[in-house]
């Protein structure tokens, strides 16, 4: 028995408008603990409704009154008389057509208690799941459309356990690469603060850590939509092609669109580390995101130092001395546990 057949047979059972049959039928049903819950939950919310203020009351006066009330409000002309036989006095002396509407009317007052008891809502409700990576590590989420999102570390994916029908969105908190499975009915939308990537199935990286001062969203291959969702900027969208940069500054809210460099922006989900003249404070905060190591500098005038190097699946302690070598620095290590917490940078 399908669920809208289940309810009719419910609420006539429920309201004594069920024949012996249909009672045969239902008792038949209870016997299975599916329909046994179901009609459990249906009857406590029942006896509930009816024991406060007016009862649930199915005549077919009543009934008829409010489909009335529903006619007149969409069709104009209706309740004109038509041969000088008002149209409601025909409902009510059709037989035939008072059980249709009787039989409908309590489908529709089925669904309404089936709707308050929870047994069914009109909105799919979604579980969100969260995935989360800490300095140094790199995870891989491949969604259940097929959809692949590389996350960088330090950075956080909010995603749902199943998508809508309309559109398929997530939130991005730090650095993701995104192979977003083609589905032209259903774009694929990254939430990033204020800024949101708007995709039909594409490859893009978007990088938006909080402790930084602009959001970047790179397209590698397709078409992507960017919106800014602030109020207090220019809310219009920039539509990217491939290899096209946008760069979103928070607190100005100015908008740069130019090109990139594949390796060094997405380098990251394949070990690979390119400084192309960073300042040396951005290149501590890279080389901690990927090696989960605290970085310091005794005199913090260093932090201007510029830093160009290529580093592909270079060990920890290769890197550590190229930049000692870059900057004519030392360094020492801090531990705790046998396990390397810190480097400190200091001049000679």
């Amino acid at each position: 028995m399908n669920d809208e057949k289940f309810y009719e047979l419910s609420a006539k059972v429920l309201s004594n408008e069920a024949s012996e049959s249909e009672r045969e039928e239902m008792k038949q049903l209870l016997n299975e603990n599916q329909y046994d819950e179901q009609f459990s939950i249906i009857r406590k919310k029942w006896n509930s409704q009816s024991n406060v203020g007016e009862p649930i009351d199915f005549n077919r006066k009543a009934g008829f009154e409010k489909l009335t009330e529903k006619i007149k409000k969409y069709e104009s002309d209706y309740g004109v008389e038509q041969k000088k036989i008002p149209i409601l006095y025909w409902f009510l002396k059709n037989r035939l057509v008072q059980s249709i509407a009787s039989i409908a009317f309590l489908i529709i007052a089925g669904y309404y208690l089936l709707s308050v008891t929870g047994v069914i809502s009109n909105q799919e409700s979604i579980t969100w799941n969260d995935k989360s990576t800490a300095s140094g590590q790199i995870s891989i989420i491949t969604l259940f459309d097929g959809t692949r999102i590389t996350l960088n570390s330090e950075s956080k994916l909010k995603y749902p356990g199943k998508f809508g029908t309309s559109t398929r969105e997530v939130y991005l908190e730090g650095e993701a690469y995104f192979e977003v499975k083609f589905n032209p009915s259903q774009p694929f939308v990254v939430h990033s603060d204020n800024i949101s990537t708007v995709v039909l199935g594409t490859k893009f990286n978007v990088k938006a850590y909080n402790e930084e001062k602009e959001i970047k969203v790179s397209l590698v291959e397709g078409k992507v939509k960017v919106e800014n969702k602030s109020m207090n900027f220019n809310k219009e969208p920039v539509y990217l092609k491939a290899n096209e940069q946008l760069s979103f500054y928070r607190n100005s809210g100015t908008v740069i669109l130019d090109k990139f460099s594949l390796v060094q922006t997405i380098g990251w989900k394949d070990n690979i580390l390119v400084f192309d003249n960073e300042p040396l404070e951005k290149v501590f905060i890279a080389l901690r995101r990927s090696y989960g190591v605290q970085f310091e500098l005794e005199d913090t005038t260093f932090n201007r130092l510029k830093i160009k190097a290529n580093f592909e699946n270079e060990s920890f302690w290769t890197i550590i001395k190229v930049i000692k070598n870059a900057t004519n620095l030392e360094y020492k290590t801090v531990s705790k546990n046998n396990e390397l917490q810190k480097i400190i940078f200091y001049q000679k």
